[in-house]
């Protein structure tokens, strides 16, 4: 399998606190990947370093084959974060907001309209165009960010604690969805969770991070 990520040695610090201390990682194309670790271990920080959002203090991210940088072609990552109450009054529909993923592409109007069905029809919100988002269930919200990510035509997703603020029926039907966007649409999924007993059928790997280090879970 083509190898998406791969990270050698990488260390990152916040000032004098070294948060990461040498994380090494491979992803290939395909994996369905899971980070664990406690409040604070880093697992945000090593998803910004991936993202580009973040420079390493030393340490190597190869993308594609390349070296991450300020020239890496980021269009086929999408990125999921947590879900912020301080969003949900914002006055946006649905299709307003899942348009946004289609920013700077020129497209015809009927070629934006079907873009939207289709990453809306991925996300079982079919109908839902013109819902207020501040008015749909936690859920809800989730799958609407992720129809977000999914409208540019992604090779990755990344999400950050994604089931957080929503109930267990919207878990499971949110963990559902994200199989099937891996096991048919083949998305290279990288998950930070602590919902792990309700993945762990579907995913290919766990790694934990803990003290600054990343190994993979042994089971």
């Amino acid at each position: 399998m083509k190898e998406i990520y791969r990270v050698r040695d990488l260390r990152f610090s916040y000032g004098k606190n070294e948060v990461l201390k040498g994380v090494n990682l491979s992803v290939k194309q395909g994996d369905f990947l899971a980070f664990i670790g406690a409040n604070g271990s880093g697992k945000s920080t090593l998803i910004k370093l991936l993202l580009g959002i973040e420079k390493p203090t030393s340490g190597t991210i190869d993308y594609d084959g390349k070296p991450l940088g300020k020239d890496t072609d980021f269009s086929r990552i999408s990125y999921v974060p947590q879900l912020m109450v301080a969003s949900y009054d914002f006055p946006i529909t649905v299709n307003e907001l899942v348009d946004l993923g289609l920013y700077g592409e020129k497209l015809t109007a009927d070629e934006r309209e079907r873009r939207i069905d289709d990453a809306l029809s991925l996300v079982d919100l079919e109908g839902f165009h013109d819902r207020l988002y501040g008015a749909l269930s936690g859920g809800q919200r989730q799958r609407v960010l992720i129809a977000k990510a999914l409208i540019s035509m992604t090779d990755v997703l990344i999400l950050d604690e994604p089931t957080t603020g929503i109930d267990f029926k919207a878990r499971e039907e949110l963990f559902h969805i994200l199989r099937h966007l891996h096991d048919i649409h083949g998305i290279t999924i990288l998950m930070i969770t602590h919902e792990l007993h309700l993945v762990e059928d579907m995913i290919d790997g766990v790694y934990v991070l803990e003290d600054g280090v990343l190994e993979k879970r042994r089971d």
